[in-house]
């Protein structure tokens, strides 16, 4: 055990969705990683009615201790929320007659994200998720009759130690 590994987080970020009650009306299959980077043009085609994409962003290290050997590790991952509907681009993004927008599913997913912040990961050191805001992504498809919104969030371990 050690520093938490980037797709540990990952992965355990995707079991809490995943797991989830609250976001138990996208099929599990549909919350994964967003594997080789993300063709924005079919994304909607890729993922179907609704579904989560959880892309990594980087991340943040900061010496803990004088001899730069103790490390608190911030990762930042993006939530990408994307909802498709034959009625169009704004029923994507609010809903409508019962079906879920993407503004209902990103209201869904901060509160998983709040209730369920922390994370399990095979580290000795306790990895806690924190909502950053949202990422807006300009005019993404709405041409087909979907919407796309990412909520960012970072993954936060305290100060782990490398071997010397």
């Amino acid at each position: 055990m050690g520093k938490p590994r980037i797709g540990d987080i990952e992965a355990a970020i995707i079991a809490l969705l995943q797991t989830s009650a609250t976001l138990s009306y996208i099929v599990d299959a549909q919350i994964r990683p967003a594997d080789g980077g993300i063709d924005y043009e079919n994304l909607e085609i890729v993922l179907g009615d609704l579904g989560i994409l959880v892309q990594y962003d980087g991340g943040d290290y900061k010496a803990t201790n004088h001899n730069q050997t103790a490390y608190a590790v911030d990762e930042r991952f993006t939530l990408i929320v994307v909802a498709q509907n034959l009625r169009g681009a704004a029923a994507a993004r609010t809903g409508v007659a019962g079906e879920k927008g993407v503004y209902d599913i990103l209201e869904d997913l901060k509160a998983v994200i709040v209730i369920g912040r922390k994370l399990t990961v095979d580290t000795d050191k306790a990895v806690y998720l924190e909502l950053l805001g949202p990422r807006v992504f300009e005019n993404l498809f709405y041409k087909f009759g979907a919407a796309a919104l990412g909520l960012q969030v970072r993954a936060h371990c305290s100060a782990w130690e490398y071997a010397t």
